[in-house]
Formats: C-alpha cells, structure tokens, sequence
C-alpha cells in the first residue's frame, strides 16, 4: 500500500499537484484545489499580466494562474486555505487595482481581511 502512495505522490507531483501529494502521504484524502477569480481595473496585455501571474504564484497555496485580458480578471487555482488577503495584495503592489475577489468562501469587494 505505501508503494502506491509513492508513485500517486510521483504522479501528483510531476502533474503539479503538489497538494494532493503532501495530503497523499499524510494517509488523508486529499484537499480539492479551489478556483478564485480577481477582476482589476489595469490587464490590457503581457505586459501587466506576467507580473501579476509572477506575484500571484509566489503566494502561499497558489498552484495556477490564468489571465483573461479581455475580461481583466485573473483565474487562480490554489490551496482552500490560501490566503484571499495575500492574493489580493500581491496583484495591490504592483497596481493593478484589484476591485472584486470571488472565491469560494465569499466575494470581497475591497481589500479582504483574513
């Protein structure tokens, strides 16, 4: 049984799934990515979304970045327990403006506080 929780961990991590291999090997069921959308006033192009995608991947949980100029919004796929306060910031420092965050637990229209 442990040698297949190795090669799931292998997988997962060569997949970049590294949370559900950390959850793998701890013998828990592993923790489901959750998807958040930060819509900016500032994503015209490259210029401003290589950054952004940059700082978001740098904030804890963060596994995928996703940019939609069009829409101005910024498609994170990250840990459940990643911060929507770190998230918001890290696009805040370069800005962006960062008016609305929807995540699973709630939609913040300003700076969240957790």
């Amino acid at each position: 049984m442990q040698h297949l929780v190795k090669r799931l961990s292998t997988i997962a991590v060569l997949l970049g799934l590294s949370v559900f291999s950390a959850m793998l090997t701890n013998g828990q069921e592993p923790v489901r990515p959750t998807t958040s959308v930060l819509t900016v006033r500032k994503l015209c192009c490259a210029k401003e979304s290589k950054p952004a995608t940059a700082a978001l991947m740098q904030v804890p949980g963060v596994q995928r970045v996703v940019p939609d100029h069009k829409a101005y919004t910024l498609t994170i796929v990250s840990h459940p327990d990643s911060s929507p306060k770190a998230i918001w910031e890290s696009v805040e420092r370069l800005n962006l403006g960062p008016y609305r965050l929807a995540t699973a637990e709630g939609v913040w229209n300003q700076k969240p506080n957790r």
